[in-house]
């Protein structure tokens, strides 16, 4: 195929990709000097159905390709033609890497990350979406991360399915095309919905969130993948992932409106990645001073213990004798009040997940107690979380190390 010209005008200049049905192509537009991509039917076998089934969904793809080229994360088609019994689409090439790159192994993303890609790839499905059509092979290495703005480009069509966008109930039956581990149920079984986009999004999700490719996290009895002991991740996002990638498609969420909806909730995220938000800043003065009086009385009593002294960062407290409390602006309040919670969030997610050893370690580390979280509570997650340290262990027979928990 190198060197060939295609209508006169696109010269193709080097492979890119090669897949079931089809090989792609980086080529050169003679006429601007601009890089595209060609992308050509591959057919070896001689069977009339498969032929006659690539074909078909080959012309969907050009045809798709056209209806959504207003969105500027979709390639806009060039051309398309039929030459020498071969068929062949000219599509923009976008500059860029595929997000397969970007998931490596063993190396989780934090959770405002995944939020961003969700919350991008989740446009462009909307988008689609509302034009009737679901892509049906949406994994990592067809969605491209662009050089230029950073945006989410979704590439390969070729296995589009038509729906009606005024229905979510079962599509007409067809061949199942996608991809293991990124493929639901039904599509499985040659019925896909649109939220089987959103099935396989979830798990693209899940994918960055724990730095484990999906095929390789364990299910339970029921089939359900057990993903959140291998991830940082607050329970509302936890909470919305596993209701994408619910097994049955009613259970799931039934369009990108509503997991958009459910993603504005409050999250839980690491302490250096808070940002307040002024209003939830405002709180109830006469309440602010009961619970900033009780801390300083708890405080107060730590500070002499041998726990206390042997702290190396300065707290900044200045503890009024008269009345026990520190005095703190009513905006130094609120915040410090918006971190405890925080805090305390992620301690109860870390124990609620069996999280137990991130839990113990992280109830002990200076940065925890410099939230002034209420010492009880502290030593609460401490007591606790190390006994669940200790019940895994023991269930594991490692009694030794059991008793010294």
């Amino acid at each position: 195929m190198q060197g060939k010209i295609l209508l006169a005008r696109y010269e193709i200049l080097q492979p890119l990709a090669q897949g079931g049905f089809s090989n792609t192509y980086i080529a050169k537009d003679l006429q601007n000097s601009c890089l595209c991509v060609v992308k050509h039917l591959y057919l070896t076998t001689t069977d009339s159905t498969v032929l006659q089934e690539a074909k078909r969904l080959f012309k969907i793809e050009a045809e798709i390709l056209e209806k959504l080229s207003e969105n500027p994360q979709v390639p806009k088609i060039l051309d398309y033609c039929e030459q020498d019994k071969q068929f062949y689409i000219v599509q923009e090439f976008i500059e860029g890497q595929t997000l397969t790159t970007k998931l490596q192994p063993n190396q989780p993303w934090s959770e405002l990350e995944v939020l961003e890609m969700l919350k991008d790839v989740l446009q462009i499905l909307e988008y689609i979406h509302s034009l009737g059509v679901i892509h049906r092979d949406l994994k990592p290495d067809n969605l491209i991360i662009r050089d230029k703005d950073k945006k989410f480009v979704l590439i390969d069509f070729g296995a589009v399915k038509e729906f009606n966008p005024q229905q979510s109930q079962v599509i007409s039956q067809t061949i199942a095309i996608g991809t293991r581990g990124y493929m639901p149920l039904e599509q499985i079984k040659g019925k896909p919905r649109k939220n089987s986009d959103l099935y396989a999004l979830g798990i693209i999700a899940i994918q960055a969130l724990t730095g484990r490719n999906p095929i390789d996290l364990e299910e339970n009895n029921q089939g359900e993948l057990i993903w959140q002991p291998h991830a940082q991740v607050s329970s509302t996002l936890a909470e919305v992932l596993n209701k994408m990638i619910q097994i049955k498609p009613q259970d799931r969420y039934q369009s990108v409106v509503q997991i958009l909806k459910d993603l504005e909730k409050p999250t839980v995220i690491p302490p250096s990645e808070v940002k307040i938000h002024p209003k939830s800043k405002t709180i109830n003065q006469a309440k602010l001073n009961m619970e900033t009086k009780s801390s300083a009385n708890k405080l107060f009593l730590w500070l002499k213990s041998p726990t206390g002294k042997n702290i190396t960062f300065a707290l900044g407290l200045s503890l009024v004798a008269t009345v026990g409390v520190y005095y703190l602006s009513s905006k130094e309040k609120a915040d410090k009040l918006a971190n405890i919670e925080v805090v305390k969030n992620q301690l109860e997610t870390a124990f609620n997940n069996r999280q137990y050893e991130e839990c113990f370690k992280q109830a002990q580390t200076p940065e925890t107690i410099a939230t002034e979280i209420p010492e009880n509570q502290r030593i609460d997650f401490v007591v606790k979380c190390g006994l669940g340290i200790a019940e895994v262990l023991a269930e594991q027979l490692k009694f030794a190390e059991a008793i010294q928990k």
